[in-house]
């Protein structure tokens, strides 16, 4: 009797473990993953607006508990934020600034928090001085990033190509970049490459900073010092649209090429309006990315692979394609899209990442998503 007591107590206290590792497992596993988003710039800035919008329709779509945070377009604010960033964030995904990466590495690295980064804005030092993600800094998982070179090739060629459909004997671009940034100076690199395949010259350089009231103030200057120049590569739409409206100010009779960087609703209607040619984008998609990428190493895939599907490529908005693009800009589409076919934990037929937009596209026509 004593012995078949001693076996109940036991049968008990294993059943009770039993249950509390149940409880526990399934606690970890309902649990959602909370990730911390710092958009880099302020609300209402259309680019990053949009970006955040799609990141918080993939958490969603994955059961993650995203939150936002704003840098408004500083550097030291944004910084401020990463260090001021709570333990209870499983990741944190946001873009490093020049002259602040190593810092923010080191304090996500000393807080122990996973961090996945976007763009590449820093300098050359500063790569060196970083590495590659899970090199130096474990948690520094992966990064996502576009091909700024090939976005300002894709633009420059498109532009060339329309300027000499519309006879124009001989191309002379007004380049209107953002900064000093690596991002801007790969834009601009990208630029004269197709420059040089087309045979056109590149009259001169503007740094605007972002700032369209720079820009406009550049215009004016410069289509005195260039009176032949009539195509203007702009490194975002922001710049492209400011400079079209201040030549329609000028009532220039010019037939003016014009074209920008980064799909914004303003870009895509003006080319729909034919008040500029083109817009590049496609890279508002990085922070669902990145989203992905999190969601998979939540599930204990190692995301270090990532890499060998970096950078991405942008695509082109032209005349012939700007009606299919317009819904881009209705947030109710991209909480109807299935971002879990991106994801390698829950594809496992899938050994690499295929962060494309035109299979997103397609395969999100058919439910009438897109």
């Amino acid at each position: 009797m004593k012995f078949s007591r001693i076996c109940k107590d036991i049968y008990q206290q294993i059943g009770r473990l039993i249950l509390t590792f149940s409880l526990t497992l399934f606690a970890c596993t309902t649990q959602a993953t909370q990730i911390l988003l710092i958009n880099p710039d302020q609300p209402g800035r259309p680019f990053w607006d949009l970006t955040t919008e799609v990141a918080k329709a993939a958490a969603n779509n994955l059961n993650i508990k995203l939150d936002v945070k704003y840098g408004g377009g500083d550097r030291f604010a944004n910084h401020k934020l990463i260090s001021n960033i709570s333990t209870k964030y499983d990741y944190v995904i946001f873009m490093p600034h020049r002259g602040k990466a190593a810092a923010s590495f080191e304090q996500l690295t000393d807080k122990g928090v996973h961090f996945i980064t976007l763009e590449r804005a820093i300098d050359k030092t500063e790569f060196k001085q970083v590495g590659k993600p899970q090199e130096k800094y474990p948690l520094w998982l992966a990064e996502v990033y576009y091909d700024d070179w090939q976005a300002g090739k894709l633009l420059g060629s498109a532009l060339l190509k329309q300027s000499k459909n519309h006879g124009e004997l001989q191309p002379n671009i007004l380049a209107f970049n953002g900064d000093h940034s690596s991002l801007s100076e790969q834009r601009a690199d990208g630029l004269i490459t197709s420059a040089n395949q087309y045979q056109a010259q590149i009259k001169q350089v503007f740094y605007t900073f972002w700032n369209p009231t720079i820009a406009k103030q550049q215009i004016r200057k410069a289509i005195q010092r260039y009176p032949n120049s009539n195509v203007i590569w702009a490194a975002s739409d922001q710049i492209a649209i400011a400079i079209s409206q201040e030549l329609k100010l000028l009532a220039t009779d010019k037939n003016w090429i014009i074209g920008g960087i980064d799909w914004s609703i303003d870009a895509i209607e003006a080319v729909k309006k034919q008040r500029i040619s083109a817009t590049v984008g496609g890279h508002f998609m990085q922070a669902a990315w990145a989203i992905i990428m999190a969601y998979d190493h939540s599930m204990g895939l190692d995301v270090g692979h990532s890499q060998a599907a970096m950078p991405l490529s942008h695509q082109l908005i032209t005349q012939d394609n700007a009606k299919h693009f317009h819904s881009l800009w209705q947030s109710k589409i991209w909480h109807c899209i299935n971002f879990k076919q991106f994801s390698l934990a829950l594809n496992r037929n899938q050994t690499y990442y295929q962060f494309d937009f035109e299979r997103l596209v397609t395969s999100n026509t058919a439910n009438g998503c897109l």
